[in-house]
């Protein structure tokens, strides 16, 4: 089976492309991007399957809101890893982190136990 030709864009075709809700714009967002913005989030996260669920809240977020990029402030990759690395961060920040429980507590009495001890 042959494997379908990845397109290459410019930067600034693959904006045009995302601004104009192109098909070949998330295609190549995705080709081009994925990986780097996978690292970016792993490096917050330390979690592949949360990673890649980020990840597809990231590619969301770009392409709803690429009217904020502004080229004069840098290139692309650096806004996308901007908005990859927030969302990572507020991800993270709802998530509930992990308690230990120490192991040397007493054991409870069972319900036998404690009907007897109660008059």
């Amino acid at each position: 089976m042959l494997e379908p030709i990845k397109r290459k864009l410019s930067e600034l075709e693959l904006i045009t492309a995302i601004r104009e809700k192109k098909r070949v714009g998330a295609e190549v967002l995705y080709d081009e991007h994925a990986l780097t913005l996978l690292k970016v989030i792993y490096c917050s996260v330390r979690d592949q399957r949360a990673s890649e669920s980020i990840l597809e809240d990231v590619f969301q977020r770009i392409w709803h809101n690429i009217d904020d990029y502004e080229p004069l402030k840098g290139r692309l990759i650096i806004w996308m890893a901007g908005i990859a690395r927030s969302t990572a961060k507020a991800s993270m920040a709802l998530t509930p982190t992990t308690i230990s429980i120490d192991t040397n507590v007493q054991q409870i009495p069972s319900i036998g136990k404690v009907a007897a001890i109660i008059p």
